[in-house]
């Protein structure tokens, strides 16, 4: 299954086509485990925060997927 990317379109950011807002539910994998938050938007660009409150900064290269998506092989 393919990995879904995010792009940066003008001020808005879009997963597989699909415009995403502040409050959208993620999915990012890091060190090949998959971590889930909110949406948010600050001066510096777009982030998730997690349940526990932590900022991470979304980049085109990290996997992403919305939850509940199955990915297998991720490279």
């Amino acid at each position: 299954m393919k990995i879904a990317t995010l792009a940066y379109i003008e001020d808005h950011l879009e997963l597989d086509g699909k415009a995403l807002q502040r409050g959208d539910k993620l999915e990012i994998c890091i060190l090949g485990h998959w971590i889930w938050g909110r949406i948010e938007r600050d001066t510096s660009g777009w982030y998730i925060v997690t349940p526990e409150q932590v900022g991470i900064r979304l980049s085109s290269r990290i996997p992403v997927r919305f939850p509940g998506t199955s990915i297998s092989n991720i490279s």
